[in-house]
């Protein structure tokens, strides 16, 4: 299995950098609630920075060369390991769920929208959080 490793951080920075987009919108809803964003702030500018590497070593990648169903698998599975490492700040910076293997099942639960959760009080999260 050939793996470009150009292409691949040219997905994993595309796919960070929009995740921090959407990060962005909860410091705008803990705004608006008046709620602490530092978590977010934080978790953000880990996102869009590490983003913004990953696109810089990325540059002029080799051309696709087409059926490269194993290196698509790949970048498939480690992209949702990645995105959902970078769901799970909040959680842990926040101090919302402190456990880091709980931050990272509620992120999974959340990318997938399986629906399983190990919060008990889920109402009294703050606002920020649960968007």
């Amino acid at each position: 299995m050939q793996i470009n490793p150009k292409q691949l951080f040219k997905v994993y920075s595309r796919l960070l950098l929009i995740l921090s987009g959407g990060l962005i919108g909860c410091i705008f809803v803990g705004l608006l609630y008046g709620e602490d964003i530092t978590a977010f702030a934080i978790s953000t500018s880990l996102t869009f920075l590490t983003g913004v590497m990953l696109q810089k070593f990325s540059r002029n990648p080799l051309p696709y060369r087409g059926n490269e169903i194993r290196s698509a698998y790949f970048t498939v599975t480690t992209a949702w390991f990645l995105m959902s490492l970078a769901g799970s700040l909040p959680y842990i910076f926040s101090g919302t769920i402190p456990g880091f293997v709980d931050a990272f099942f509620e992120s999974v639960s959340g990318f997938t929208t399986t629906g399983a959760s190990i919060l008990t009080d889920i109402e009294a999260l703050p606002k920020s959080i649960l968007f």
